[in-house]
């Protein structure tokens, strides 16, 4: 009796000793987690300790937040079972230029969508003033930065290089024009057949954005 109550004080400190390095944050479906590999899956639920051993279960329509005290928040999704210690790890790996681009095109919520203002048209001449003679350039079609942006979360690719292309030629210098080429970059970086066109856009901002935020 006396050595059962040892073993059980010594499971208790080996449970409290565990390093908590973190929190869970928002649970979307069905996410499980435990302590350490030796422990029995709980629900996961918003503000449960995370620790160093600990392991994530999620199913495939499911998605967990996590709050580690020393890297900021990481969102993982899908069906998986992960070790919290992969995760910790792979977050403290330095990001590459993508990583950081996807990461802060994820953070970007408000954008202008402001149609600068434009000459309506122009006279042939100016000195025949019937209406039958007078010119009018045609305006194409505006596109609004976040038409482009619904295309890529819908996974329509094509679609959306197209309309991030129409948005840069619209204005190259604008705000607008500095994410569209963010999101061709992640767009192009899929896919090793187009790296070129990711090291273009790659370039292009660089040199019109020097400041981006993307570059830091």
């Amino acid at each position: 009796m006396k050595k059962l109550l040892i073993f059980m004080i010594l499971i208790s400190l080996s449970v409290l000793s565990a390093q908590v390095i973190g929190k869970i944050g928002l649970v979307t479906g069905l996410v499980k987690y435990k302590e350490s590999p030796n422990a029995i899956y709980k629900d996961a639920t918003r503000n449960m300790l995370i620790h160093k051993d600990g392991v994530l279960k999620l199913d495939l329509s499911s998605s967990v937040v996590l709050s580690f005290n020393d890297l900021g928040e990481t969102e993982v999704t899908g069906r998986k079972e992960l070790s919290i210690l992969e995760i910790y790890d792979q977050l403290k790996k330095p990001k590459s230029l993508v990583d950081r681009i996807k990461g802060g095109l994820k953070n970007i919520q408000t954008f202008s969508s402001e149609r600068p203002k434009s000459e309506a048209g122009i006279r042939r001449d100016e000195q025949h003033l019937d209406k039958q003679e007078l010119f009018y350039w045609e305006e194409p079609e505006w596109i609004e930065l976040s038409a482009a942006i619904a295309l890529y979360d819908q996974e329509k690719y094509p679609e959306a290089i197209e309309s991030f292309d129409k948005v840069i030629e619209q204005d190259p210098l604008s705000r607008e024009a500095e994410l569209a080429h963010g999101y061709l970059i992640v767009i192009y970086s899929a896919n090793p057949d187009t790296a070129a066109k990711m090291q273009e856009h790659l370039e292009l901002l660089k040199r019109d954005f020097p400041n981006s935020e993307f570059l830091d």
